[in-house]
């Protein structure tokens, strides 16, 4: 949207094509480069993004969250977490979680669902904190993110721009949390490696997206060790 975006193009275009090797994040860059900048594939690389986690958090580890989190927004242990965080100055991030307050939310709601909503993050617009929305705590920083990671359900993914791989999305995924994207907001992430914890939904169908977190809070299956590998 940026009104210098195609000279920014043409410069990372002739960059690339000067490098020995070079290296993307995910393999729809890696394609993207070889077939727009006319790169060489056997001088392109996928990197994977990487986390430290190299297995799902221990049932008692948790538990344990889950009764804190349960505790500390005084709430009934039976009641699914979702889960929502990022750095909301940047711009996707911040459309996403209008998405998410504005339109999902709304839906869960008529749908009678019960649920409670934990959005995390830094640079949350004061707007979000004075409006009241029901079944919705705009948190804002968390020292201790682990905490949520560990005890929410479901990792709610709704953005829609952007581009690169969802950094937030991988590592939700490595504490074993089932997730629901926008296709936008999976891109990079391949869901054949998540074992079924990864629900992915067309841009801008809400409805379909608020079905995918009711099917979320009902599956119990493990991120397999090949998503770790």
């Amino acid at each position: 949207g940026k009104w210098w975006w195609s000279i920014l193009w043409a410069y990372e275009k002739y960059t690339h094509r000067q490098a020995d090797y070079n290296f993307f994040i995910s393999d729809s860059d890696r394609q993207y480069a070889i077939r727009k900048f006319g790169l060489q594939s056997a001088r392109c690389l996928t990197v994977s993004f990487g986390i430290e986690i190299p297995s799902p958090p221990s049932p008692v580890a948790v538990d344990t969250a889950q009764n804190l989190l349960h505790k500390q927004y005084g709430l009934s242990g039976e009641i699914p977490l979702l889960f929502f965080n990022g750095a909301f100055k940047y711009r996707p991030n911040l459309d996403a979680l209008e998405n998410l307050l504005y339109r999902v939310n709304p839906i869960l709601q008529h749908k009678a669902f019960p649920y409670f909503l934990l959005i995390c993050g830094i640079d949350i617009p004061d707007k979000f904190f004075s409006e009241t929305f029901p079944a919705v705590q705009v948190v804002g920083f968390a020292e201790d993110l682990e905490l949520y990671l560990q005890g929410c359900n479901v990792f709610l993914n709704p953005v829609i721009t952007g581009g690169g791989i969802k950094t937030k999305l991988v590592e939700a995924l490595g504490y074993n949390l089932n997730a629901v994207s926008t296709e936008s907001g999976s891109a990079g992430v391949d869901p054949l490696l998540c074992g079924g914890k990864l629900q992915v939904c067309k841009d801008e169908d809400w409805m379909a997206f608020a079905d995918a977190i009711i099917q979320g809070t009902e599956k119990k299956r493990e991120v397999p060790a090949r998503f770790y590998d």
